[in-house]
């Protein structure tokens, strides 16, 4: 038996997401090349997340509708046909790459930041004005050059000022796909 230590909340209401995008469709030389570009931007409200309160209560954490994410990005697609012969041999390929920019619109009431997890003394984080999942922590102190302070014992000084140190999302994806058609056959690789 155990007691939870969150607060469950009747009171959810679902997530929205509203959402635009804009894009074009391109064929040339009769469909052996061509180009897909899209721009979208989105906005989610009402994100379902546990948020922290004080332990005074009984419970540590409370579920709520504790924000508002919105992105913004591009997608870009080319598709080609270098080889197609007569006796059925063809060589299709697909390169695609994208780049997604998120921001923290809102979170609920008065936070400034939301703890999406915990690591060592570093923290994952929704802050108001960042992007979603910044990591959050002591980096290390840095002299003029942007060399690392560097203690007796040869370990560099960390800093006492917690910073933003990177982001778990990646600046871009993308990925490239090769397939060969040969009558019956077919070889792809990603």
């Amino acid at each position: 038996f155990a007691v939870p230590n969150t607060i469950p909340n009747t009171a959810l209401k679902p997530e929205a997401t509203t959402a635009w995008e804009v894009g074009t469709d391109i064929g040339l030389f009769n469909e052996r090349l061509g180009f897909v570009l899209t721009y979208y931007q989105r906005e989610t409200t009402n994100q379902i997340l546990g948020v922290q309160i004080s332990s005074a209560s009984g419970s540590t954490n409370q579920i709520l509708n504790a924000g508002a994410v919105q992105n913004k990005g591009i997608e870009v697609l080319m598709q080609a046909t270098p080889v197609q012969l007569n006796n059925g041999f063809r060589w299709d390929m697909t390169v695609n790459w994208s780049k997604n920019n998120s921001e923290v619109i809102d979170l609920y009431g008065d936070l400034e930041t939301l703890v999406l997890g915990s690591y060592w003394s570093m923290n994952i984080e929704a802050r108001k004005g960042e992007a979603y999942g910044v990591f959050y922590g002591n980096g290390y102190l840095k002299d003029d050059d942007g060399n690392w302070i560097i203690d007796s014992a040869g370990r560099p000084q960390r800093d006492t000022n917690r910073e933003i140190l990177g982001n778990y999302n990646p600046d871009w994806v993308g990925g490239i796909q090769n397939r060969v058609t040969y009558g019956p056959f077919s070889v792809s690789v990603l």
